[in-house]
């Protein structure tokens, strides 16, 4: 058992990013794209999220 601490703790999880290691996974492009296609499709604002808005 952990003895109560009272922290908090804050975590920004963004959900999947474009960035270039989307290209490294090792799939065809147009495999790649259906992948992308079928992942957006999860996402509730409908899109991958940009590196610069992380921070935002």
């Amino acid at each position: 058992m952990v003895p109560p601490s009272r922290a908090r703790v804050n975590a920004v999880a963004p959900g999947p990013i474009a960035t270039p290691i989307w290209s490294k996974v090792g799939l065809p492009e147009d495999a790649l794209g259906q992948v992308a296609a079928q992942v957006t499709s999860r996402l509730l604002p409908g899109s991958f999220g940009a590196p610069g808005s992380i921070a935002d």
